[in-house]
């Protein structure tokens, strides 16, 4: 599914970089390329947190795995759930 860019006015990099492009996908983000997303990020907490690029480097690659870790715990609890739905719903029927 394709959304058309219409507005010029852009409030970060990724949304003046859809406009360049002029589509943008709904499951991808604007058609960037991870290491660029990677990139962005570093850059974002460079300046959110004014630390070097080193520092930011490693605090993206922190957030990333943060974010891997609390993805796979919420798949394990969604998992749990319905196998605990499957097994109360084999003994009542």
């Amino acid at each position: 599914m394709l959304v058309r860019v219409w507005r010029k006015e852009h409030s970060s990099i990724a949304g003046g970089i859809a406009s360049l492009y002029g589509y943008a996908k709904v499951d991808d983000l604007y058609e960037l390329p991870l290491w660029l997303i990677f990139v962005l990020f570093c850059w974002d907490y460079k300046q959110l947190y004014r630390c070097t690029w080193w520092r930011s480097f490693w605090r993206t690659i922190l957030m990333l795995t943060y974010s891997l870790v609390l993805l796979v715990i919420f798949a394990c609890l969604v998992m749990a759930l319905m196998l605990a739905g499957i097994y109360v719903l084999k003994f009542i029927l």
